[in-house]
């Protein structure tokens, strides 16, 4: 849904101006649809069927354990620091916390802490169980703290909601309506801290926005709510959720005047660090785990469908060297990222990674015979075979 590559929206405005001196990959893909295959595919250049993370707060196999870019770096002599606010991406980094210097809490970067998390503290497997099988309504919960953590929860919630009603009158954006964030206090981490940052360094942060739900900020709220933009009706798929086409209409509605606040506060990222001078040697990546789906009777993303809304996904590199477009049209992926990294950085090419280097930096001439393997097979287990799924199989052109 960006206007970079064609969108009827002028979602991004900020983005298209500085798509001007940035790498544009036009036609990049993720590994998977979804958050936790679509992480680990970006962090080890592997494929789904490669890395076995194919369920969500699922893990990868023991080697890409420690086969992973983080590991590529913390091994020249790289400052690792990384930060996510999704619980599925959170997993994924604590795997490879060996070869992160710095691992910044998740809540550090929230609005509040839960009741649970004050509780319980890290440990987010048992956060997540006691929240769904012992406070919620369920079989399983104890009628007493399932009360108070309810009463607990509601005074919480309508707190933060009254304080932060005029900037976000939909609501905050929420992890299930527990986990309050929004994305002024990931850019304010990183604009007042990126510059100490100890040199060398490789930095991963993972924000949720545009992640779903999708409440955007005053200024942006219900921008779209007359104008439709040119997007041709498909048939409903065999595996359609139901949605009526005005209602994915209203969502994607929603979903682009989320993209406004996204964009407004990477611009306000990117002039922060340029004026500190951070981009004149830092190569800046922004990416994506997936994409969104507004058609066929589907939304979001995560089912099993692999189509190009939530399979394709944007890629930009600002490169402190260049100050001029460029216009990347070969097919690329999630999985050449690590590799295309490490290239730039002068490091051996990653031995684990099925990745390529990406144009402009390297890739030769497209070998017919290549292909690379998108898939959806939750439910999968590691090291069960793969007898059910998605696949979707793109040649490199």
């Amino acid at each position: 849904n960006l206007p970079i590559h064609g969108y009827g929206r002028d979602t991004m405005p900020f983005l298209t101006k500085l798509a001007e001196r940035a790498v544009v990959y036009h036609n990049h893909y993720s590994g998977a649809n979804f958050t936790t295959p679509g992480t680990a595919s970006l962090l080890t250049g592997t494929p789904p069927h490669v890395h076995r993370a194919f369920s969500g707060n699922s893990k990868v196999i023991k080697p890409l354990k420690k086969q992973n870019i983080f590991r590529t770096f913390r091994n020249e002599g790289y400052e690792t620091i990384a930060y996510t606010h999704n619980t599925y991406a959170n997993t994924l980094l604590r795997q490879f916390s060996a070869h992160i210097s710095t691992l910044i809490p998740s809540r550090q970067l929230f609005l509040d802490q839960s009741p649970l998390r004050q509780l319980l503290g890290q440990d987010l497997d048992t956060v997540i169980l006691s929240k769904n099988q012992i406070l919620l309504d369920t079989p399983a919960a104890s009628l007493i703290l399932s009360k108070i953590y309810t009463l607990i929860h509601a005074n919480r919630v309508d707190r933060l909601l009254k304080e932060y009603l005029e900037l976000f009158p939909g609501g905050l954006p929420s992890i299930d309506g527990t986990e309050f964030y929004n994305l002024e206090k990931g850019i304010d981490y990183l604009s007042e801290n990126m510059a100490g940052f100890k040199r060398p360094f490789f930095a991963y942060f993972h924000f949720l926005p545009p992640h779903g739900p999708y409440n955007t900020r005053r200024e942006f709220y219900q921008t779209y709510q007359d104008a439709q933009p040119a997007v041709p009706a498909k048939p409903e798929h065999p595996l359609s959720e139901g949605f009526r086409l005005e209602e994915m209409r209203q969502i994607r509605q929603d979903y682009d005047a989320y993209l406004l606040y996204v964009d407004s506060e990477f611009n306000r990222l990117y002039q922060s660090l340029s004026a500190q001078g951070v981009l004149d040697d830092t190569l800046l990546v922004l990416t994506s785990d997936h994409g969104e789906m507004f058609e066929r009777g589907i939304v979001r993303h995560g089912k099993a469908t692999l189509h190009e809304p939530v399979i394709r996904i944007p890629l930009m590199l600002f490169h402190p060297g260049f100050d001029q477009r460029i216009d990347v049209y070969q097919r690329t992926t999630a999985m050449d990222v690590y590799p295309t990294l490490s290239a730039l950085a002068g490091l051996p090419h990653p031995e684990s990674s099925t990745g390529k280097v990406m144009p402009p930096f390297g890739m030769q001439a497209s070998n017919p015979d290549e292909a690379f393997i998108i898939t959806h097979a939750e439910g999968t287990q590691r090291f069960q075979p793969l007898t059910f799924g998605s696949w979707t199989c793109l040649l490199y052109t």
